[in-house]
């Protein structure tokens, strides 16, 4: 959970870098909290025909700038770029680039977006 809070407290912010640990317990949460919303939102008779309703929509939508920013900042951590984000525009291929480029260990030492998070 802590994890999750400092990604919050990061809100915005697309420079430096974020450790795997932080990225996938952001990602966690997220899931898990949308999962909540959605019945909540299928208890209550507020979904849609899209499948989002009121409070997974508005959760959706609040939660996009941190999720791009702790993904830059994940991409980061590897040596690359926040721009490589534009891959998922290729279907299938691209979420699959990006999960592999998630899961890599982050450079050893400093790199051009920031010394190492986990202070190695």
């Amino acid at each position: 959970m802590n994890w999750y809070l400092t990604a919050l407290k990061r809100f915005g912010d697309f420079s430096g870098r974020s450790r795997r640990r932080e990225y996938w317990w952001f990602i966690l949460m997220v899931w898990v909290l949308a999962i909540v919303l959605f019945f909540v939102d299928l208890t209550l008779g507020t979904g849609s025909e899209t499948g989002y309703g009121l409070f997974s929509g508005l959760f959706s939508l609040a939660m996009f700038v941190p999720l791009l920013s702790v993904s830059v900042r994940r991409l980061h951590d590897t040596g690359r770029s926040g721009l490589w984000l534009l891959i998922l525009f290729v279907p299938i291929l691209g979420a699959l680039a990006i999960l592999v480029l998630a899961l890599l260990d982050g450079q050893p030492g400093d790199n051009r977006f920031g010394p190492n998070p986990k202070g190695a």
